[in-house]
């Protein structure tokens, strides 16, 4: 329980995520007080800050990190979409010994939904100003009975942009994004799961 850990820590469920309109990251640190989640050049340089602690070198660790299902990553975090989420966690203060050495300030944990043994789906879809459109979908398909089941999601995102080059006509801020994962769940005993999960995602900004 929460009350029980000695760190501050702010968690979402699924369900509150999709109450709220929370899309990406950067939604996420408009309700975690502490957090800051902006991008530079595009979305692929990224500033993650917790309690103010932020870094200017580029080869210097970053002091909060994303991690994914417990996977490190480094880049591209913020045209990752967080529509299959099980749970959200942002820890803030040091989480090195857990999470090594660029997470001196803080740690993202996003955990996505675990394959079932239910054959079940979900499909949600965005249009707003702005030319901003979003499809996601993802299924979960028991492939042995209580043993073996796996959990597919794709997502296709574009964002039309806010501002108008004046020498050519063409907007700036564009942003695409395809992307595309699978996850595989073994169950072998009460004492023993195991899962393996492949995504690939390609952005253009």
């Amino acid at each position: 329980r929460l009350q029980d850990v000695p760190l501050s820590i702010v968690a979402l469920t699924g369900k509150d995520i999709q109450e709220r309109g929370v899309t990406s990251l950067v939604d996420l640190s408009l309700l975690t007080p502490g957090l800051s989640y902006s991008s530079d050049f595009g979305r692929g340089g990224e500033r993650p800050v917790v309690r103010g602690i932020s870094v200017t070198k580029l080869d210097a660790p970053q002091p909060v990190s994303v991690f994914i299902d417990g996977v490190y990553v480094r880049d591209g975090v913020l045209s990752l979409g967080i529509d299959d989420a099980q749970r959200i966690e942002v820890i803030k203060g040091p989480q090195s010994a857990l999470y090594g050495r660029a997470t001196y300030a803080g740690a993202i944990n996003y955990v996505t939904v675990d394959p079932g043994n239910v054959l079940k789906g979900k499909v949600n879809a965005t249009i707003a100003s702005d030319g901003e459109r979003s499809a996601f979908g993802a299924l979960t398909v028991p492939l042995m009975s209580d043993v073996l089941s796996m959990r597919v999601r794709l997502k296709h995102s574009e964002y039309g942009g806010q501002y108008t080059n004046s020498l050519d006509g063409s907007m700036l801020g564009t942003e695409r994004s395809n992307s595309a994962g699978v996850k595989f769940a073994l169950n072998l005993s009460d004492n023993f799961t195991a899962s393996l999960a492949l995504d690939s995602a390609r952005t253009n900004d």
